[in-house]
C-alpha cells in the first residue's frame, strides 16, 4: 500500500471551482486504484463532500509548514508549483513529488498583468519555477502541448539528461499527460436549477451556457455584440452565465466582470438576454447542464489560449452539449473534429453568431448523443489518473536527483 498526500491549494466543499474539482475527483477516483492510499488537503474553510472516499484534512494557508507531519507519513505528495514552493521548508528530501502543471498560471497572469505598470509577476514566476523545475520528480500536464511546454523547460533547467533518458526515453516517467477529466455516469440533475428558477427563463427558452467564469483572458464582449446580432433573429435564446465570480471566500470580483457587466447593461440585455448567477454548487452543476442547449466559451488570441485546456469544454462534452469556441486551444480542435464544436476567429461577433444557429441545430439532431461517446469515454476520470495511479506503484525521485544524492 503506498500513500499519497494530494494538496489542494484551491477550496474544496459545497462550491467548487476548477481547480477544487480536479484535486477531489483525482482524489476519488485514486482511492478506487488497487494499493493506493490517499489523502486530501485543502485550505479552511473547505469541507469534505459527501460521498468523499479518501481521508481529509484541512490546514491552514498561512501556516503550511503545520503539514510537516502528514509530508514525513506519505510516500509522494502531489501539489500546484506554487504550493511545493510554499512546502518547500517542510518538504523531506527523499520525498518524491508530483508536480501538477495542468493550469499554466504564469501564461494567465501574461494577462492580467500586462496592462500595470509595476509587477513583479515575471520575477516571481521564474522563482517559482527555478524551484519546481528542480524540485519536481513526476509532472502532469493536461495535454500533449503542454507536455511538450513542460518538456521544454525541463531541457532548460537541465532535467532532459542522460540519467533521465536511461530510465525512459520517451521521458513519459518524467512528464504525462492527466487531462481534467469528467466522471464516468452522465449528469444526473436533482433539481431544476435554471428553467422555471431563474426569473425570465422557460422551459422553452433555448439556453446558450457559459459555463464558468469570467477570467481575464476570456472574450465575454464579443458574446455581447453576437447577442445584439441575434436579438432581432425571433430566437427565444438566453445566455446564462451561472458562475462568473470564483466561489472561494475572500476573493473579488475581477475588473474583467465588472467591464462585462456594465458593458451588457449599456447593450441593454441584462437581465433579459444576458443573466448573471451566483456560483453553483456542485451537486446543481449536473442540472445545470442538463437544461442547457448549447455550450459557449471564447478567449482572446494569445499565449495562454494556445496551452490552455479549458475545464468548461470537457464539462460540455460531459452534458453532450454542442459548442461554440475559439479557435486555438487543443480541446477546441479535438472537439471540432469529432463534430461536436463549431469554432470561430477571435473577437469575430459575425462567426459566433452564426455558429450558434448551426450548435443549435446539432442539438435537434437525433442521432447527437452518439457523437460525444468517443470523448465522453476517453476522459472519464478513472482513466485520466492512470499516469499517477502507475507512478504511485512504485514513487521514486528522479534518476538524476538520486545520482545527485549519491554523489552527495
Amino acid at each position: 500500500m503506498s500513500k499519497l498526500l494530494i494538496v489542494s491549494h484551491d477550496y474544496i466543499g459545497e462550491r467548487m471551482a476548477g481547480v477544487g474539482i480536479r484535486y477531489f475527483e483525482m482524489a476519488r477516483a485514486l482511492a478506487d486504484q488497487p494499493g493506493i492510499h490517499v489523502t486530501l488537503a485543502a485550505p479552511s474553510p473547505s469541507q469534505a463532500p459527501e460521498c468523499l472516499n479518501v481521508r481529509f484534512i484541512v490546514y491552514e494557508q498561512k501556516h503550511v509548514q503545520l503539514l510537516a507531519g502528514e509530508l514525513r507519513a506519505t510516500d509522494a505528495v502531489l501539489c500546484y508549483p506554487g504550493m511545493l514552493c510554499n512546502l518547500s521548508s517542510v518538504l523531506p528530501e527523499c520525498l518524491p513529488v508530483i508536480v501538477d502543471g495542468y493550469d499554466l498560471d504564469i501564461l494567465e497572469q501574461l494577462v492580467v498583468q500586462a496592462d500595470r505598470l509595476e509587477s513583479g509577476v515575471d520575477a516571481w514566476h521564474r522563482s517559482i519555477n527555478q524551484y519546481v523545475l528542480k524540485r519536481g520528480d513526476f509532472f502532469i500536464c493536461a495535454t500533449e502541448r503542454q507536455r511538450d511546454w513542460w518538456l521544454g523547460c525541463l531541457d532548460a533547467a537541465g532535467r532532459v539528461n542522460v540519467a533521465n533518458y536511461r530510465v525512459d526515453p520517451g521521458f513519459r516517467h518524467m512528464v504525462d499527460v492527466v487531462p481534467y477529466g469528467i466522471p464516468d455516469a452522465p449528469p444526473q440533475p436533482v433539481r431544476p436549477v435554471i428553467r422555471g428558477v431563474w426569473p425570465g427563463v422557460s422551459q422553452t427558452d433555448i439556453l446558450a451556457l457559459w459555463g464558468g467564469g469570467i477570467w481575464d483572458w476570456f472574450d465575454p464582449f464579443t458574446l455581447i455584440r453576437a447577442a445584439q446580432l441575434l436579438r432581432d433573429s425571433g430566437l427565444p435564446i438566453k445566455f446564462v452565465f451561472p458562475g462568473p465570480q470564483h466561489p472561494g471566500p475572500g476573493f473579488q470580483p475581477s475588473r474583467h466582470f465588472e467591464q462585462f457587466r456594465q458593458a451588457a447593461a449599456e447593450a441593454g440585455l441584462l437581465g433579459e438576454t444576458i443573466l448573471l448567477g451566483e456560483w453553483l454548487s456542485y451537486a446543481d452543476w449536473a442540472g445545470c447542464l442538463t437544461e442547457a442547449t448549447i455550450g459557449i466559451s471564447l478567449h482572446y488570441d494569445h499565449l495562454e489560449a494556445r496551452f490552455a485546456a479549458r475545464t468548461r469544454t470537457l464539462s460540455y462534452i460531459w452534458a453532450g452539449l454542442p459548442m461554440v469556441l475559439t479557435q486555438g486551444d487543443e480541446l477546441a480542435d479535438l472537439a471540432a473534429r469529432h463534430g461536436v464544436a463549431f469554432l470561430v476567429p477571435p473577437q469575430d461577433a459575425a462567426s459566433v453568431a452564426a455558429r450558434i444557429i448551426d450548435a443549435i441545430g446539432l442539438y435537434q439532431r437525433p442521432d447527437r448523443a452518439s457523437l460525444y461517446r468517443p470523448l465522453q469515454d476517453r476522459f472519464v476520470w478513472a482513466k485520466c489518473v492512470e499516469p499517477v495511479a502507475r507512478f504511485m506503484r512504485n514513487p521514486r525521485r528522479a534518476a538524476d536527483a538520486l545520482q545527485h544524492r549519491e554523489k552527495a
